[in-house]
């Protein structure tokens, strides 16, 4: 059954991220918050009335469920931990160049 869960997780995570890549730093940053309160000692409940995030919402996003959480939601878990979300842009390989007109 957890298999299912995940699949169909996967199948709407690719229609709105549009790109394995984004569903991958997605899941790779919501791991990295959870192993980060982790390490702080903290419970879901303790960072829920830290960020005023649900605890469910916030279970749901370590575990993958909710597939587009937005920076806000992201942001205010990392506070909620004493770190904040650094966003950059980086070339993306599989973007095809664009034209240029002279």
């Amino acid at each position: 059954k957890r298999t299912s869960i995940w699949r169909d997780v996967f199948v709407s995570v690719m229609q709105e991220a549009g790109t394995l890549g984004e569903y991958l730093e997605l899941a790779q940053l919501a791991a990295e918050l959870r192993r980060a309160r982790r390490r702080a000692g903290l419970s879901l409940a303790e960072v829920s009335k830290r960020s005023g995030l649900d605890r469910a919402a916030l279970s749901r996003l370590e575990n993958g469920v909710r597939d587009n959480p937005t920076l806000g939601t992201l942001g205010r878990y990392a506070r909620a931990l004493g770190l904040k979300i650094l966003v950059s842009l980086a070339p993306n390989p599989a973007a095809a160049a664009p034209s240029r007109r002279g």
